[in-house]
């Protein structure tokens, strides 16, 4: 494996240069992610801080390779809407390039602020700027591409345009725009900060960026290299690779899945099934586990994989979350499901069903619903989140519909045994474990409620558990204990929730009759268990048992 040294000018060059074994993306890699447009720029500014200051700025990892292997081209103008490259190509030249396992964002970033543009704007430098002055400052700035700025704000990729050999030439041009009577401390700071500039990003004197080489005939042992090499940011997930390595025998893979992963979340409401989830399902259905290892899966497994990418899985995946989760429940949200690793074995119910006769949920008769919602509660609240009894019962669930005589039915009984036999766990429904699953359990017990949540709005627009009583009503510590509890709690919006505050439920609801339809399983204000929070509570949990009960056909015990 060689190392080598290199200038920001010699990687810019580089960069998507199908002529001199150029710097392109590996078909599966991360879409560019800085943080927030702020603190992208601030990152942004930083970097190109080090650069000027002639600080190192870290090691890339590079593949060398002419295999026919599809890469990605390196984004020109990047802005927040276009963090992945659509612009590739499948190898089918057999160019001589490097393909960039680890160091995409700083690569990224320099070829775009100094090439083209990032969010519609231009990184620019004060020439004037004095760091001794001001340590913070940088002198670094974004600033709009269009708009008219001081003359003494050089734009980097103006800079970065201009002929290797012109440095004095350009230095010129810029001191005549500025047309400022500079003091002496002011000349030499535009002569010293443009020396410097022009030593960073127009020369090769200053070499930040150390690479790593690899140099390897295969994919798979290039993937090893950098699994051990990748210590530094974020290394590559086992779906990240696996993806990778399904790409080359299908490049549109990346593509299908990152649409899936779109449609599922616009036609459930909300909810985000992404891409490595969707691997982990495809590995359940080919393998019949979630553990996903390249190493361990086989070439027929992977062309068997590639070979179910089809109408037939998107269909059923996108109904389980449309008819089953949104319709059935109500459910639009992430945060509303506890045990992720539960609902594998009902998409894989579902996938099965689709492609036994093209049947979805809704061709299913009432017992048949009652089997899919009884499994989908119990294995919520009961926490079947082990990864040996997803992937069991993933597998009964296969086997049962492969069989000829499969009528259809959801084997929850086998399921059952399964949990209970591997990890002796009980399967009946407690109170407590309703009252530990707060969330959960307002959500299937007010299932025709929609609670919606947004991470995208400020304010207190999300529903919260709200205590009907109050825990700040009395200062007694065994109250705040008493009404800390499930059948004191209702999802309420965060408007209500401050509003109300510490006042006392009948006397708010009182004043506030709008708001009384808001809650559920509330007794009617003349009631006397206003005046008793103990029999508030414990009249509530009836009501609410009783509507658990006589919506799922499952018992609750004490």
């Amino acid at each position: 494996m060689a190392y080598q040294e290199f200038s920001v000018l010699e990687v810019i060059k580089k960069i998507n240069n199908v002529d001199d074994q150029g710097f392109f993306l590996p078909y599966v890699q991360r879409d560019y992610v800085w943080g927030t447009r702020y603190q992208a720029e601030e990152r942004i500014c930083n970097l190109f801080d080090s650069v000027f200051k002639g600080y190192p700025i870290g090691s890339i990892i590079l593949w060398k390779t002419n295999e026919e292997i599809p890469f990605h081209y390196f984004i020109q103008d990047l802005d927040s809407d276009t963090t992945r490259s659509t612009n590739q190509d499948n190898g089918v030249h057999s160019i001589s390039k490097h393909l960039v396992y680890d160091g995409q964002q700083r690569l990224q970033t320099l070829f775009s602020v100094l090439r083209h543009s990032f969010n519609g704007k231009v990184l620019a430098f004060d020439l004037l700027s004095d760091s001794d002055v001001d340590m913070d400052d940088t002198g670094f700035r974004f600033i709009d591409r269009n708009s008219p700025h001081e003359p003494h704000l050089l734009k980097l990729n103006r800079l970065f345009s201009k002929d290797i050999e012109k440095e004095n030439a350009f230095r010129r041009e810029l001191r005549n725009e500025i047309t400022l009577d500079l003091d002496e401390k002011q000349e030499e700071l535009f002569e010293d900060n443009f020396h410097k500039l022009w030593m960073a990003f127009r020369t090769n004197s200053l070499k930040p960026l150390v690479a790593w080489i690899v140099d390897e005939v295969k994919e798979e042992k290039v993937n090893q290299i950098f699994m051990r090499l990748n210590t530094g940011g974020i290394p590559l997930t086992r779906a990240e690779l696996m993806l990778s390595t399904l790409s080359v025998g299908n490049t549109d893979i990346h593509d299908f899945l990152k649409d899936l992963t779109e449609i599922i979340e616009n036609q459930s409401g909300g909810y985000v099934f992404d891409t490595s989830e969707l691997l982990r399902f495809l590995n359940q259905i080919v393998k019949g586990n979630l553990r996903i290892d390249v190493s361990q899966t086989s070439k027929d497994e992977q062309q068997e994989i590639l070979g179910i990418l089809d109408e037939n899985f998107e269909k059923p995946v996108t109904k389980f979350f449309e008819q089953f989760l949104k319709v059935e429940f109500n459910i639009t949200s992430n945060s509303l499901i506890p045990q992720k690793y539960a609902l594998y074995p009902l998409i894989v119910y579902f996938y099965k069903l689709w492609n036994k006769g093209n049947k979805d949920y809704n061709h299913l008769n009432e017992p048949q619903k009652m089997l899919v919602k009884k499994y989908f509660i119990i294995s919520q609240l009961k926490a079947w989140n082990l990864q040996g009894d997803i992937d069991q019962s993933s597998r009964k669930v296969i086997e049962i519909s492969d069989a000829p005589s499969w009528s259809g039915d959801f084997p929850l009984a086998d399921v059952i045994a399964i949990v209970k036999a591997k990890n002796k766990r009980g399967t009946e429904i407690e109170e407590v474990d309703l009252a530990n699953n707060s969330w959960f359990a307002l959500k299937i017990i007010r299932k025709d409620t929609v609670f919606l949540f947004s991470s995208t709005k400020s304010g207190r627009i999300n529903p919260e558990l709200e205590h009907i009583f109050p825990k700040g009503l009395y200062p007694d510590k065994d109250y705040k204990q008493e009404v800390n509890i499930l059948w004191n709690l209702d999802a309420i919006s965060g408007q209500i929730n401050n509003q109300k505050k510490n006042k006392h439920p009948k006397e708010y609801f009182q004043n506030n009759q709008s708001f009384f339809d808001h809650y559920k399983f509330l007794p009617d204000l003349n009631s006397a268990e206003w005046d008793d929070h103990k029999l508030f509570i414990e009249k509530r949990k009836e009501r609410m048992i009783n509507e658990f009960t006589r919506l799922y056909d499952i018992t609750i015990t004490k």
